[in-house]
């Protein structure tokens, strides 16, 4: 939510400077580039599931196996 309110400042506030929305957006295109290369750069979830929540979650895929 914060983004999101955030951006339409910020937009606006590119667009009075400029004249144009083309230098924001992309300001933004580039920001966005770098965020998914950051995430793509992080490592294995570090904390696995619990036991018993595996367990769960292979007797409900094998239910599922049996009904298909």
């Amino acid at each position: 939510m914060l983004s999101g309110g955030l951006s339409v400042f910020l937009m606006g506030a590119g667009f009075d400077r400029t004249g144009s929305y083309t230098v924001p957006l992309g300001v933004a295109f580039f920001l966005t580039l770098l965020a998914v290369a950051l995430i793509g750069r992080l490592g294995p979830y570090r904390y696995g599931v619990p036991e018993r929540e595996q367990e769960a979650a292979s007797r409900a895929e094998a239910s599922a196996r049996s009904i298909a």
